[in-house]
């Protein structure tokens, strides 16, 4: 708990200094290493442990990045790990050769599962690897 008011204490520090058109920055560590995300406006609300990005977010991770209008971080009951993060509006996932696209897209992050929906249909795109001479 003590993490979490820190970072959270952090995030409004460095809120309140910045200009109300800046873009929004953080950086969490995951299982592959660290998550950067951008958005155009974060919101924090320590009860519910859940950070809000909102607008033009972009979250990256290694080869794997992330577009959505929203995204909803989760945290565990600790404050120090994520729990699920959920991306709404046009989600648009993006890996080496394979896309994503759907409405809303959750992601549990200790088991690891991905679940897609939405009220559009969820489209895949995977391109064949390109054939090395």
């Amino acid at each position: 708990m003590k993490g979490l008011t820190y970072t959270i204490s952090i995030i409004i520090l460095w809120l309140l200094v910045q200009p109300a058109s800046a873009q929004m920055m953080e950086e969490f560590k995951g299982k592959r290493g660290p998550i950067n995300i951008t958005s155009r406006q974060l919101e924090a609300e320590y009860e519910k442990k859940l950070i809000t990005y909102i607008g033009d977010v972009v979250a990256r991770q290694e080869d794997f990045t992330l577009y959505a209008d929203r995204l909803l971080l989760f945290l565990n009951d600790e404050g120090k790990g994520i729990e699920k993060i959920v991306a709404r509006g046009n989600v648009r996932m993006v890996q080496t050769t394979k896309t994503i696209i759907c409405e809303e897209a959750t992601y549990y992050y200790e088991e690891g599962k991905l679940v897609l929906g939405g009220e559009k249909r969820v489209t895949v795109t995977i391109l064949p690897d390109k054939v090395k001479k």
